[in-house]
């Protein structure tokens, strides 16, 4: 694939040249990028968006068959932001054209989250939630379940999160953080964020949100569930 399209913080590859998407997604990313600085209070580093026109080439990157609502990703390894192109995004995805928007701001936000976490996607349920939020993917809540184990516990790894993702997960993520946000203000969630651990650990994630909040995560999440009256998922 060649580079078609070079800017000081962006670098589009396409998979066919097509001058309307690149001077759409350059568009967007302009866009983009000063909300999500504010945002997340930090600086996006150089991205370089791979701009798909088949899924079987999106499933060759990433080296696996993906589903239908998978339609964007970010290799972080690489800095690597895979999206189905603005042309084609709407035909392959079945979404409407406008969402490609969301769908970019979302793998964007994913890569916020790594440079304030030095690399980490864990917790899931924070990332996958901040991401929801600064998009504006949400959607009313489907779900009456609650994660087993609660939410920073239940959710927080892979394991957890692929056996919740059924039950409506991004976008109950996405509220999730959306209430915290409400309850303790973003830069405390942020703050919690920057401090850095050697390996994730979901003890030391808890006692450093209580300590940066002043409040107890038990009683947030059970001051959630009774909000949107969920139920426990056993």
């Amino acid at each position: 694939m060649v580079d078609n399209g070079r800017h000081q913080f962006l670098c589009i590859y396409q998979g066919r040249k097509n001058k309307d998407d690149l001077r759409k997604v350059k568009h967007l990313f302009n866009e983009l990028k000063p909300k999500l600085k504010l945002f997340f209070n930090t600086q996006l580093p150089r991205v370089n968006v791979r701009l798909f026109y088949e899924r079987e080439n999106f499933n060759k990157y990433l080296g696996k068959e993906t589903k239908n609502w998978e339609v964007g990703f970010l290799d972080y390894k690489r800095r690597v932001i895979g999206l189905f192109a603005p042309s084609v995004f709407s035909y392959i995805s079945g979404r409407r054209r406008e969402d490609f928007l969301k769908i970019f701001c979302h793998e964007l936000s994913h890569l916020c989250f790594l440079e304030l976490t030095n690399g980490s996607s864990l917790p899931i349920w924070l990332n996958e939630g901040l991401a929801y939020v600064a998009s504006n993917q949400l959607q009313p809540l489907k779900t009456r379940h609650f994660p087993k184990g609660g939410i920073f516990v239940g959710i927080g790894d892979y394991q957890g999160w692929t056996n919740f993702i059924k039950h409506d997960g991004y976008n109950f993520a996405g509220h999730f953080v959306e209430f915290l946000i409400k309850k303790v203000g973003l830069e405390a969630i942020l703050k919690v964020l920057r401090i850095q651990f050697m390996t994730y650990d979901v003890q030391l994630f808890k006692n450093a949100f209580e300590e940066n909040t002043g409040l107890k995560v038990p009683s947030l999440e059970q001051e959630f569930k009774n909000l949107m009256n969920l139920q426990s998922n056993n």
